[in-house]
């Protein structure tokens, strides 16, 4: 008989287990860039994704395909050097396959990162902002179908960043805060959409993360979430390519790498 979708999640938790011989603290999920910022491990484990049957394997430029597991300040931490996205023509169980997979694994804490456009002048490329809230502008919900078998449908997100973990955060890394608009992509916003995103309130614009966040908000995990601004959107700041963006991730790695740090520390 086939696997249903919650009992291959709970079997690829299994491997997981058996590969870091326990259980978790923390999953950090690394978007684009974030995979040369992730701190100095101990007990440093690193395997390919592809070595746990029912993970999808990231294929995005800039997006690694293995997992890093450690210790930091004696909390354990599993990092995926990357995602895959619903525009890459994935399912959104497939999206939030990793989120879904580590809870089975007993974490309880989901640090989300990502590179993001800016619609918001107060919010500079090159700035690393702090995730308060989201909008999901996806047009679809990962929960639709209940595919984990939960014993609720309806899902509380008024807290969907954790409140206590993101304040440690920006205070401890003096970061500003935001607002992300979460987008189906591939495409870069137009003018008319950038305007539109920043009067509904949204500060960043992504292709990522609200997916994500609404599956572990849904398994009761805690969530934060740093987007590192790589560029203005919607022409505000002229063209942008993906190029671009891995570059702006370059110059900033030191940051990046002691926000996720600070991230840990404060869990």
């Amino acid at each position: 008989m086939a696997q249903s979708y919650k009992e291959q999640l709970q079997h690829s938790a299994k491997l997981l287990q058996d590969k870091i011989k326990g259980t978790l603290d923390l999953f950090v999920i690394a978007g684009s860039g974030f995979r040369d910022a992730i701190p100095d491990l101990g007990e440093k484990v690193e395997f390919d994704m592809s070595s746990i049957q029912g993970v999808p394997i990231p294929s995005v430029a800039g997006h690694g395909a293995k997992f890093i597991f450690g210790t930091f300040t004696g909390k354990k931490v599993l990092f995926a050097t990357g995602r895959v996205h619903g525009y890459e023509n994935r399912h959104l169980n497939d999206v939030v396959f990793n989120v879904r997979m580590a809870h089975f694994a007993g974490c309880k804490n989901l640090l989300l990162t990502n590179a993001a456009g800016s619609v918001d002048r107060k919010h500079p490329p090159g700035s690393l902002t702090i995730l308060k809230d989201h909008l999901n502008l996806t047009g679809f919900s990962c929960e639709t179908g209940n595919p984990v078998e939960l014993p609720h449908m309806f899902i509380d997100m008024t807290n969907c960043y954790n409140e206590k973990w993101r304040s440690a955060i920006r205070e401890s890394c003096r970061l500003s805060e935001g607002i992300y608009a979460g987008l189906p992509g591939p495409c870069y916003e137009t003018r008319a959409e950038a305007n539109m995103y920043a009067s509904w309130g949204a500060n960043l614009v992504g292709m990522s993360t609200v997916q994500e966040c609404i599956a572990a908000r849904a398994l009761n995990m805690n969530v934060a979430g740093i987007s590192l601004v790589t560029n203005f959107a919607g022409g505000l700041g002229g063209i942008t390519t993906h190029d671009d963006v891995l570059k702006m991730a370059e110059t900033k790695r030191e940051a990046m790498k002691s926000a996720i740090e600070q991230a840990i520390i404060s869990i």
